[in-house]
Protein backbone atom coordinates (compact mmCIF):
# COMPACT_ATOMS: atom_id res chain seq x y z
CA UNK A 1 0.00 0.00 0.00
CA UNK A 2 2.71 2.09 0.66
CA UNK A 3 4.48 1.98 -2.29
CA UNK A 4 1.82 2.55 -4.43
CA UNK A 5 1.12 5.79 -2.64
CA UNK A 6 4.65 6.83 -3.12
CA UNK A 7 4.75 5.89 -6.83
CA UNK A 8 1.72 8.04 -7.01
CA UNK A 9 3.73 10.89 -5.43
CA UNK A 10 6.22 10.36 -7.81
CA UNK A 11 3.81 10.56 -10.44
CA UNK A 12 2.44 14.19 -9.10
CA UNK A 13 -0.86 11.83 -8.34
CA UNK A 14 -0.88 12.42 -4.64
CA UNK A 15 0.53 15.12 -1.87
CA UNK A 16 3.66 14.07 0.15
CA UNK A 17 2.43 15.92 3.07
CA UNK A 18 -0.82 14.30 2.82
CA UNK A 19 0.57 10.64 2.89
CA UNK A 20 3.13 11.52 5.67
CA UNK A 21 0.66 12.61 7.90
CA UNK A 22 -1.80 9.68 7.45
CA UNK A 23 1.30 7.51 7.78
CA UNK A 24 2.59 9.18 11.32
CA UNK A 25 -0.98 8.84 12.69
CA UNK A 26 -1.13 5.37 11.94
CA UNK A 27 2.03 4.74 13.71
CA UNK A 28 0.95 6.96 16.49
CA UNK A 29 -1.60 4.55 17.21
CA UNK A 30 -0.08 1.66 17.12
CA UNK A 31 2.88 2.87 18.92
CA UNK A 32 0.28 4.22 21.98
CA UNK A 33 -1.57 1.06 21.93
CA UNK A 34 1.61 -0.59 22.41
CA UNK A 35 2.84 1.17 25.23
CA UNK A 36 -0.49 0.82 26.88
CA UNK A 37 -0.39 -3.12 26.51
CA UNK A 38 3.38 -3.05 27.66
CA UNK A 39 3.89 -0.25 30.67
CA UNK A 40 4.17 -2.17 34.02
CA UNK A 41 2.32 -0.29 36.46
CA UNK A 42 3.23 0.21 39.82
CA UNK A 43 1.73 -2.07 42.43
CA UNK A 44 1.83 0.40 45.37
CA UNK A 45 0.33 4.05 43.48
CA UNK A 46 -0.48 2.61 39.63
CA UNK A 47 1.91 5.13 37.84
CA UNK A 48 4.20 3.85 35.63
CA UNK A 49 7.53 1.84 36.51
CA UNK A 50 11.16 2.10 34.56
CA UNK A 51 13.18 -0.71 34.69
CA UNK A 52 16.47 0.41 35.16
CA UNK A 53 19.26 -1.76 34.51
CA UNK A 54 23.21 -0.92 34.22
CA UNK A 55 25.78 -3.73 33.16
CA UNK A 56 28.99 -4.34 34.57
CA UNK A 57 30.70 -5.32 38.00
CA UNK A 58 29.18 -1.40 39.42
CA UNK A 59 25.73 -2.97 37.60
CA UNK A 60 22.20 -2.84 38.57
CA UNK A 61 18.95 -4.18 37.60
CA UNK A 62 15.07 -3.35 39.25
CA UNK A 63 12.40 -1.58 38.52
CA UNK A 64 11.88 1.70 39.86
CA UNK A 65 8.26 3.93 40.19
CA UNK A 66 8.26 6.95 38.20
CA UNK A 67 6.37 9.08 40.72
CA UNK A 68 9.87 9.41 42.97
CA UNK A 69 8.39 12.56 44.85
CA UNK A 70 4.84 10.49 46.16
CA UNK A 71 5.71 7.10 46.04
CA UNK A 72 9.40 6.32 45.15
CA UNK A 73 9.25 2.38 45.28
CA UNK A 74 11.54 0.06 44.26
CA UNK A 75 10.94 -3.60 42.75
CA UNK A 76 13.62 -6.24 42.05
CA UNK A 77 13.64 -7.97 38.45
CA UNK A 78 12.12 -10.84 38.08
CA UNK A 79 13.14 -12.64 34.40
CA UNK A 80 12.38 -8.89 32.92
CA UNK A 81 8.95 -8.14 34.93
CA UNK A 82 8.77 -6.63 38.33
CA UNK A 83 8.98 -8.65 41.22
CA UNK A 84 9.55 -8.53 45.15
CA UNK A 85 8.68 -4.78 46.83
CA UNK A 86 12.69 -3.58 47.45
CA UNK A 87 12.87 -2.72 51.30
CA UNK A 88 14.39 0.91 51.99
CA UNK A 89 16.78 0.68 54.41
CA UNK A 90 16.08 0.85 57.81
CA UNK A 91 16.29 4.35 59.92
CA UNK A 92 19.13 4.45 62.64
CA UNK A 93 19.36 6.24 65.53
CA UNK A 94 22.05 8.24 64.16
CA UNK A 95 21.04 11.71 63.03
CA UNK A 96 22.66 13.57 60.18
CA UNK A 97 24.82 16.35 60.86
CA UNK A 98 23.63 18.73 58.36
CA UNK A 99 19.98 18.62 58.63
CA UNK A 100 19.37 16.29 61.32
CA UNK A 101 17.24 13.85 59.78
CA UNK A 102 17.82 10.00 60.80
CA UNK A 103 20.22 7.94 58.76
CA UNK A 104 20.50 4.90 57.04
CA UNK A 105 23.00 2.10 56.60
CA UNK A 106 23.02 1.20 52.65
CA UNK A 107 24.93 -1.71 52.06
CA UNK A 108 25.24 -3.75 48.93
CA UNK A 109 27.75 -7.59 48.90
CA UNK A 110 29.66 -8.71 46.31
CA UNK A 111 31.24 -6.96 43.30
CA UNK A 112 31.00 -3.01 42.82
CA UNK A 113 29.57 -3.01 46.34
CA UNK A 114 29.19 -0.40 48.95
CA UNK A 115 28.96 0.61 52.26
CA UNK A 116 28.06 3.88 53.91
CA UNK A 117 25.58 5.89 56.08
CA UNK A 118 23.05 8.06 53.59
CA UNK A 119 20.53 10.63 54.44
CA UNK A 120 16.65 10.09 54.85
CA UNK A 121 16.20 13.29 53.91
CA UNK A 122 14.87 13.35 50.04
CA UNK A 123 16.77 17.01 49.87
CA UNK A 124 19.47 16.27 52.07
CA UNK A 125 21.50 13.48 50.29
CA UNK A 126 24.62 13.88 52.34
CA UNK A 127 26.61 10.31 52.94
CA UNK A 128 29.05 9.02 55.47
CA UNK A 129 31.83 6.51 54.75
CA UNK A 130 31.26 3.68 57.24
CA UNK A 131 33.59 3.32 60.56
CA UNK A 132 33.23 0.47 62.09
CA UNK A 133 28.93 -0.11 61.80
CA UNK A 134 28.54 3.58 62.65
CA UNK A 135 28.78 6.90 60.39
CA UNK A 136 31.84 8.05 59.82
CA UNK A 137 33.67 11.36 57.94
CA UNK A 138 30.74 13.00 55.87
CA UNK A 139 31.36 13.19 52.31
CA UNK A 140 32.24 16.25 51.53
CA UNK A 141 31.26 16.21 47.85
CA UNK A 142 27.85 15.82 49.40
CA UNK A 143 27.83 17.94 51.55
CA UNK A 144 24.92 20.26 51.71
CA UNK A 145 26.01 23.76 50.57
CA UNK A 146 23.83 26.51 52.31
CA UNK A 147 21.41 28.71 50.09
CA UNK A 148 23.20 31.62 48.61
CA UNK A 149 21.84 35.70 48.16
CA UNK A 150 21.76 34.85 44.51
CA UNK A 151 18.37 33.70 42.86
CA UNK A 152 18.16 31.17 39.75
CA UNK A 153 17.12 32.88 36.63
CA UNK A 154 14.50 30.25 35.73
CA UNK A 155 12.37 29.62 38.74
CA UNK A 156 13.85 32.32 40.98
CA UNK A 157 14.97 29.19 43.59
CA UNK A 158 17.90 30.33 46.00
CA UNK A 159 21.77 28.61 43.99
CA UNK A 160 23.77 27.25 46.36
CA UNK A 161 27.72 27.60 45.37
CA UNK A 162 29.73 24.13 44.70
CA UNK A 163 33.50 24.40 44.68
CA UNK A 164 35.65 21.34 44.93
CA UNK A 165 37.60 18.98 43.48
CA UNK A 166 36.43 16.44 41.00
CA UNK A 167 37.30 12.76 41.63
CA UNK A 168 37.48 11.67 38.20
CA UNK A 169 39.48 13.85 36.67
CA UNK A 170 41.17 16.09 39.71
CA UNK A 171 40.06 19.33 38.28
CA UNK A 172 38.95 21.86 40.72
CA UNK A 173 35.46 23.22 40.13
CA UNK A 174 33.27 26.10 41.32
CA UNK A 175 29.69 26.81 40.14
CA UNK A 176 26.45 27.69 41.34
CA UNK A 177 23.17 25.41 41.08
CA UNK A 178 19.75 26.13 41.70
CA UNK A 179 18.45 24.67 45.09
CA UNK A 180 15.52 22.83 43.69
CA UNK A 181 15.55 19.22 42.26
CA UNK A 182 12.64 20.66 39.88
CA UNK A 183 14.72 23.00 38.39
CA UNK A 184 18.50 22.12 37.98
CA UNK A 185 20.10 24.97 36.41
CA UNK A 186 23.69 25.59 37.13
CA UNK A 187 25.79 28.50 36.19
CA UNK A 188 29.75 28.75 36.21
CA UNK A 189 31.29 31.08 39.13
CA UNK A 190 32.39 34.45 38.00
CA UNK A 191 34.13 36.65 40.97
CA UNK A 192 32.14 34.58 43.10
CA UNK A 193 28.45 35.12 41.40
CA UNK A 194 26.76 33.06 39.42
CA UNK A 195 27.83 34.35 35.65
CA UNK A 196 24.26 34.58 33.86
Amino acid sequence: NMEEKLDRIAQGKADYLTLVRSVNAGLERELSSFKAANTQKCPDCGTALRHLVKSGPDGYNFWACTDRENCGAKFQDDKGKPGQKRKPPQLSEHKCTVCGKPLRHIVREGPGGYDFWGCSGRECRAAYKDDGGKPGRLNVQKEKQPASEFKCKSCKSPLCRRQGKSQKTGKDYDFFACSSKKCGKTYQSKDGRPDF
